[in-house]
């Protein structure tokens, strides 16, 4: 996780990060974040939902 923090973080066209401050919204980090927690998400629920008639054909043959 540390690696992909650090990936990111030199992605950012952002002004500097003061050390000192509170807490910096990093909004273009979040975004690519959250767009890639998003198609992970799509994937997965096609996957399921296109593999799930399969497992119904395998049960109904053992029937």
């Amino acid at each position: 996780m540390i690696h992909v923090t650090k990936y990111f973080s030199t992605l950012s066209p952002g002004a500097d990060i003061d050390p000192d401050a509170d807490f910096v919204y990093d909004y273009y980090t979040l975004r690519v974040g959250g767009l890639v927690f998003a198609g992970v998400i799509v994937f997965l629920s096609i996957f399921l939902l296109a593999g799930g008639s399969a497992v119904c054909d395998f049960f109904s043959v053992i029937e």
